[in-house]
């Protein structure tokens, strides 16, 4: 959410209008440095690939790609202000002042308010601003009318009918269920600033590692989630992908010690025992947050488990 507003507001604001054509020309003299010197350094580091080890060519290259794009969207920055016509053939979706809003040229239009979009939860969930963004602007650019734009944003919701596996909450008692595909550090960062904003007592997360991931990856994934929540489970994962269930057991866990959190912990290995012993451990006002694994398999075990306590209810 954060680039895409900031990249909307530096085009729509135009910052450059202050300045003189030589300044412009300055700049663009200096925004080209970058892209020059990416350039070279990826040249070298692809050239010199055999004679160079993993870790500077992994650095090399990784410079040159940065500085490589910096320049280039200085330059792009830049063309646009030197040509305004550009900017008319192009349109730019920010989040704005509370609103998805449209840019085109120096046309604006406030499509929705945030809040009035049930995919973004009142506008906790800024992954979901993104998302809303990413539409809005490929419905817009195909044609698709504002109105019928807006009755999409204001309707469409994350049930597990529509979009399985993202952010799908299921209310069981007194404690709620939340099952998401969070599976990279990223992801898990940005699920954990969600419900950090959310009113629960007791924060509970069921683990699961991806088998493929590299170490450090997987190792990052314990610790973060041992910084979000309160009690942790970590089970087995459906794609161990060449690893063993220990090996990831193991690194997961060792990402939870270097947390330095001291939180409730503990080993499951498998899926439906781990959520249906967390379901009957977990107290009033407690989110249950699934990192979904195979989300038709947690999405059984949940109704299955929801629909024996139904059952049991009705037969007292």
């Amino acid at each position: 959410m954060a680039s895409n507003a900031l990249l909307g507001k530096l085009l729509s604001e135009h910052k450059l209008a202050d300045y003189s054509r030589a300044g412009l020309f300055t700049c663009g003299c200096f925004l080209i440095l970058p892209f020059v010197f990416g350039l070279w350094a990826l040249i070298a580091s692809l050239t010199y690939a055999r004679n160079t080890s993993d870790a500077d060519l992994g650095f090399y290259f990784s410079l040159g790609l940065v500085t490589a794009s910096l320049g280039l969207f200085g330059l792009f920055a830049l063309l646009v202000r030197l040509s305004p016509a550009w900017l008319k053939k192009y349109e730019l979706e920010i989040y704005e002042n509370g609103f998805v809003t449209i840019l085109k040229g120096k046309w604006k239009v406030r499509v929705e308010r945030v809040v009035n979009i049930p995919l973004t939860y009142g506008g906790r969930a800024e992954f979901m601003i993104q998302n809303a963004l990413a539409a809005t602007l490929a419905c817009f650019v195909h044609g698709v009318s504002l109105e019928d734009i807006r009755v999409g944003l204001s309707t469409f919701n994350s049930g597990i009918a529509q979009t399985p596996g993202r952010l799908n909450f299921v209310e069981i008692n007194d404690f709620t269920v939340l099952m998401d595909f969070a599976h990279n550090p990223a992801g898990l960062k940005a699920l954990g600033n969600f419900v950090h904003k959310l009113s629960y007592t007791k924060l509970t997360g069921i683990l699961t590692g991806v088998g493929d991931r590299r170490d450090e990856d997987l190792r990052e994934m314990g610790k973060i989630s041992a910084e979000i929540f309160d009690k942790l489970i970590i089970r087995k994962g459906n794609y161990l992908r060449g690893r063993s269930a220990e090996e990831v057991f193991g690194l997961l866990e060792e990402g939870v010690k270097e947390s330095g959190k001291e939180i409730e912990f503990k080993i499951v290995s498998e899926s439906e025992k781990s959520i249906f012993g967390t379901f009957d451990e977990a107290q009033k006002g407690e989110l249950v947050v699934i990192l979904a694994d195979s989300v038709s398999k947690d999405i059984a075990f949940v109704n299955k488990y929801r629909d024996q306590i139904l059952a049991d209810s009705q037969n007292t």
